[in-house]
């Protein structure tokens, strides 16, 4: 696992699966909607997610897990 660097209230980390593609986990923790840089492709979400193909608005309470690119 490795811890990525994001927005205060924001926790984030790679992990690398074996024979599988590395996917993120990002979690907004905090009170507001948080926009991040879109990372990969969304495998799954705790909430509705808006973006664009370059970023997201990411939901207060909300995880989303992302398939990263190799």
């Amino acid at each position: 696992m490795t811890w990525v660097p994001s927005p205060a209230g924001v926790l984030a980390f790679d992990r690398p699966a074996p024979g599988a593609p590395t996917f993120r986990c990002t979690v907004n923790m905090g009170p507001d909607p948080v926009e991040l840089p879109r990372p990969g492709d969304i495998l799954l979400a705790s909430g509705p997610v808006e973006g664009n193909a370059g970023t997201v608005v990411l939901p207060p309470d909300t995880t989303v897990w992302w398939s990263l690119p190799h």
